[in-house]
């Protein structure tokens, strides 16, 4: 299979937050914003080609040219937010050499893009008529998005010197258990962390913590065996 990059690029992606409006040239990024501006402000129900064309200043004519419904608009929008996710923990990761670090700053990012953006976050990862495979946008972005936490993760644990990891079993725990955080701090299903977003960083860093100090145990405990076989 092709390897995708794992780099951000602007050509794949809108940075989200940033102020409406367009010119020539780019408006399906104006009305990707748009969409993005009304989920955030009122809710999925009221995304729609006609809604969003209105708040872009266009005709429905003009935003079918880009979007033939409100699925694949949804889709764009769902894409920019995998990108915008890749791109904030792109940014933060620094010169982190830890795998407890990595790990940690991999769940921050994550839960706190949730909390921040909770109906995008369902867009990107519940939204059951979104079928990835029918948008190549969603379905590169969110390709690069697992790549790069891989990449990651890979980098990490070759910093503590472990070389032969299963990789993608550590990225399905730390996956796994993020984003149980981030449902349950956006759902309201635990009300000890419910808009407690210390308590939620605090649990987020000890969750890293177990998951990197086993992991690395793990891998010590076969060099050890591997050892003593010989």
């Amino acid at each position: 299979m092709k390897r995708i990059s794992n780099k951000p690029s602007e050509e794949v992606g809108t940075e989200i937050g940033e102020k409406q409006g367009y010119h020539h040239g780019n408006l399906r990024e104006a009305l990707i914003k748009s969409g993005l501006k009304i989920l955030g402000e009122e809710g999925i129900e009221r995304v729609t080609l006609r809604a969003v064309a209105q708040y872009a200043g266009v005709s429905q004519a003009a935003i079918r040219n880009h979007y033939r419904d409100k699925n694949s608009l949804l889709a764009a929008m769902a894409a920019a937010g995998h990108f915008e996710l890749s791109r904030r923990r792109f940014r933060r990761r620094g010169q982190l050499a830890k795998l407890e670090d990595v790990i940690s700053l991999i769940f921050s990012n994550y839960v706190e893009f949730a909390i921040e953006n909770p109906d995008l976050f369902r867009l990107m990862f519940a939204h059951k008529s979104l079928r990835r495979q029918e948008y190549s946008d969603l379905e590169g972005n969110s390709r690069r998005a697992l790549h790069s936490l891989m990449d990651l993760l890979s980098q990490a644990l070759a910093q503590e010197g472990i070389l032969d990891h299963d990789v993608e079993s550590l990225t399905f725990k730390v996956w796994s258990a993020m984003h149980g955080v981030a449902m349950l701090a956006i759902d309201s299903q635990y009300e000890k962390i419910t808009g407690n977003r210390a308590l939620i960083a605090q649990h987020c860093r000890e969750l890293a913590r177990i998951i990197s100090v086993g992991t690395i145990q793990v891998e010590r405990l076969k060099q050890s065996s591997g050892r003593l076989a010989n």
